[in-house]
């Protein structure tokens, strides 16, 4: 066997390998989805937070429905694993019907991709594991910069803000710019206050 042959079996043995890393990564990540919306249901039928698995240290405490149609469990704490399987409820923040902000993050490339498709007046629904459901209306989007401008909660008013980082399409994912999602309880007075807020790129989703 010639040297070239040995080459071209290396490469086909480390294109296989990869294939299979691949296949495994994606199977773990819908039997993850899988599990969690076992424990969503199971915490809708007996009124009490369920883990996806015995070793998770989160649970899934919302669900989001876009205009889209799509939908994401939202998991308990903004942490590495939470982060890593769904969208994450920021601890600090209020839960909807509270009447303070409610802060929900996930990764721009995969849970909160959908994001860059949203347009002013748009609805994203959101259910609790009461069953309670609460609508709200996209007011805003704006980019931020993490570095001059800090995560400050609203503790006065009701406001569902979701984030992720930008670009969406960045090389690279630890840039410090934010894309930030903000939207009011459909009864709201303030929808009125907040109707002149503009997107970004307002002027081709108008």
């Amino acid at each position: 066997m010639n040297l070239s042959n040995i080459a071209i079996i290396g490469l086909l043995l480390v294109s296989m390998f990869c294939t299979v890393q691949i296949i495994k990564i994606q199977a773990k990540a819908r039997i993850a989805q899988y599990l969690i919306a076992e424990a969503w249901q199971q915490s809708l039928n007996n009124q009490q937070l369920k883990k996806p698995w015995s070793w998770a240290d989160t649970w899934p405490v919302l669900r989001l429905e876009f205009a889209s149609g799509k939908k994401q469990f939202v998991l308990h704490g903004m942490h590495g694993q939470s982060l890593a399987f769904g969208p994450a409820h920021m601890n600090a923040s209020a839960m909807p019907g509270e009447g303070k902000e409610i802060v929900i993050a996930a990764h721009r490339d995969t849970h909160f991709s959908e994001l860059k498709n949203l347009v002013l007046g748009e609805e994203i629904k959101v259910q609790d594991t009461h069953r309670h459901e609460y609508t709200y209306r996209v007011t805003t989007a704006r980019i931020v910069d993490s570095n001059k401008q800090s995560l400050e909660l609203d503790s006065t008013q009701e406001v569902l803000r979701l984030i992720t980082c930008y670009p969406f399409d960045a090389v690279n994912p630890n840039g410090p710019l934010r894309y930030e999602i903000i939207a009011i309880p459909t009864h709201s007075e303030l929808e009125q206050a907040n109707a002149d807020f503009k997107h970004p790129d307002w002027q081709s989703r108008l």
